[in-house]
């Protein structure tokens, strides 16, 4: 899914209103849920080489970008789309992994605002995030529009399904149009533009690799290239401070 409406996003997306915007090469009028969904699955037919070279699973990211982590650990962010198939069936990939996470992997999700339709969706994560009710909704949400049709790809059909998971309306209305909602997706929207990301699902590993399935060819191989690249980082890591430890040593047996 390439992105093509950079427009500022000031206001929430909905209907199909939304989808008859989006724009996806070659240009297309999108007027159904469906339609859009199968733009999303177009996104992981086979294409040519790798910015990275013929036949990696992954794509190196040149230069690193700085993702904003607080600590010393690598970071792995998956960008997704809950109306995305592909994004759905490595969901319980990605579960499994993260009962493995090492100490040194911290992991963070961003809902990829990659179209303007995309929107409702990106925002509702948020108020999740913001409500501390992400573990409740994020596998739910998924499955309601993945195994049981629902259209819940609007402000008011959100509202809804929120409500019914115990979320008050009130505090649904007074995040999903607020200024911090927005300030996360300006962020992520930069992350994007930054790494050259426009398709999902992609995980970025330290800022520095995107692995996505049409790279990788299959969920299974994703988590292994992710897991290869940790293992990359980490030995970098190492060997930094090995040579940091071995400079200091040679200044102080210099008694400069």
């Amino acid at each position: 899914m390439r992105r093509h409406d950079r427009r500022r996003f000031s206001r929430p997306a909905s209907g199909r209103d939304a989808e008859s915007e989006m724009t996806f090469p070659p240009p297309a009028r999108l007027t159904t849920w469906k339609t859009l969904t199968a733009l999303c699955l177009a996104a992981f037919l086979p294409a040519g080489a790798s910015a990275a070279g013929e036949g990696l699973p992954y794509r190196q990211i040149d230069p690193p970008v700085n993702t904003g982590a607080e600590d010393s650990r690598i970071e792995v962010i998956e960008f997704f789309w809950y109306g995305c198939p592909h994004c759905y069936s490595l969901e319980p990939h990605l579960e499994k992994w993260l009962g493995t996470l090492p100490e040194d992997v911290r992991f963070k999700r961003v809902p990829a605002p990659l179209a303007k339709s995309w929107l409702a969706h990106a925002k509702a994560y948020y108020v999740a995030l913001e409500l501390g009710v992400v573990d409740q909704i994020h596998s739910v949400l998924f499955r309601r529009i993945h195994e049981h049709d629902r259209r819940l790809n609007d402000k008011k059909s959100l509202k809804g399904f929120f409500a019914r998971m115990g979320v008050e309306e009130r505090s649904f209305e007074r995040l999903y149009s607020s200024e911090r909602i927005e300030d996360y997706l300006k962020r992520d929207l930069l992350l994007t533009k930054r790494t050259g990301i426009d398709s999902v699902p992609t995980l970025l590993v330290g800022g520095q690799y995107a692995v996505t399935r049409q790279l990788a060819g299959s969920n299974e191989k994703v988590i292994e290239t992710v897991n290869d690249l940790i293992d990359r980082l980490r030995r970098r890591t190492s060997a930094s401070a090995t040579d940091d430890t071995s400079t200091w040593r040679a200044l102080e047996d210099s008694n400069l």
